[in-house]
């Protein structure tokens, strides 16, 4: 059987997080109205990610000192005995950080508590740090906050925007793991280091259970995409933040607390198998595909009828 809490997310809960007007910005999973849970939101198409520093984005980091993707890590000090010490080959197992530092002991997930990360960006040979505030330990999401430099956080500094479904601005971090920014396919890349934000889809999709430790990688690829409602698989996203659904699967993971509502979709890496009812109207036509409609689900199917699906999700309000 689902676990309670994660049973309290087949509830009424919304895609993404919404992003208060102004930048990016535990009462979690609790069912709360859509409309009061985005007041002053703006009503865009949710994100994959919303992880930067310094206005730029940080979606990865190479562990190994290589430049990747502009970014550079130069080091990661932790907080021992009120001393900034450095620890060295810092990876990431389960969501958990991990590093030794140079007598050789282990530190591993709340040790990096105020650790300081030196980063350095290729485009003009700068350096800025990240600072961790705060590790919430969640062994299907456990997660990080972030902020930009040193000292005292606040919502101008955090690196992730706010989720409303948290109230965190925290980070689910993946292993070796990077993410298109444009389609959303997740791929394998060796000693990296994905700060995917619960207010983007990458991490939302860890925090509604699926991380690629708690169910699969494929899993988390397929609920990603949910998140979006990407049904194309291509990056496209058909919904806007705030939009409220609930989930099935396979795993045992999540529920749905109304039955009688309607489906949307059975999800997969790729995309949407079928689509029968969209959260938001415009889509009520149906949804083209590279210049292919993809297939009505008939409203008797089940996860059974689509043995390649992972996700089923069902909209909470017709639009």
């Amino acid at each position: 059987m689902p676990s309670i809490r994660t049973a309290l997310l087949s509830l009424p809960l919304l895609v993404v997080a919404c992003e208060p007007e102004g930048g990016p910005d535990s009462s979690a999973f609790e069912p709360i109205d859509v409309e009061a849970r985005c007041l002053g939101c703006n009503w865009d198409p949710p994100v994959t990610n919303t992880h930067g520093l310094n206005g730029l984005s940080v979606a990865a980091l190479d562990t190994t000192g290589q430049m990747y993707d502009g970014w550079r890590l130069e080091s990661v000090e932790i907080m021992i005995d009120r001393t900034l010490t450095p620890v060295y080959d810092v990876y990431v197992k389960d969501g958990m950080l991990h590093g030794v530092d140079a007598s050789s002991t282990e530190h591993s997930g709340a040790a990096f508590v105020d650790s300081v990360w030196t980063v350095k960006l290729e485009a003009t040979e700068s350096t800025a740090v990240m600072t961790i505030s705060e590790f919430t330990d969640d062994h299907g999401a456990s997660r990080y906050t972030f902020f930009g430099g040193t000292g005292t956080p606040n919502s101008e500094t955090y690196t992730c925007a706010e989720d409303p479904d948290t109230g965190e601005y925290s980070v689910v971090l993946f292993e070796n793991i990077d993410v298109d920014p444009e389609s959303g396919t997740h791929f394998e890349r060796s000693d990296t280091i994905y700060f995917g934000c619960v207010s983007g889809a990458v991490g939302k999709a860890a925090v509604w259970g699926y991380s690629p430790w708690n169910a699969s990688d494929d899993a988390h690829q397929a609920a990603s995409r949910a998140v979006r409602a990407d049904y194309c698989g291509d990056g496209t996203p058909h919904t806007v933040q705030g939009t409220a659904l609930q989930l099935a699967d396979p795993f045992d993971i999540n529920e749905f607390s109304d039955l009688t509502k309607d489906t949307e979709s059975f999800w997969t890496p790729d995309g949407a198998t079928c689509v029968l009812t969209t959260r938001i109207a415009d889509y009520h036509e149906g949804i083209e595909c590279e210049g292919v409609m993809l297939p009505e689900c008939d409203p008797a199917d089940e996860l059974a009828d689509w043995p390649d699906a992972l996700l089923w999700t069902k909209v909470l309000v017709t639009p």
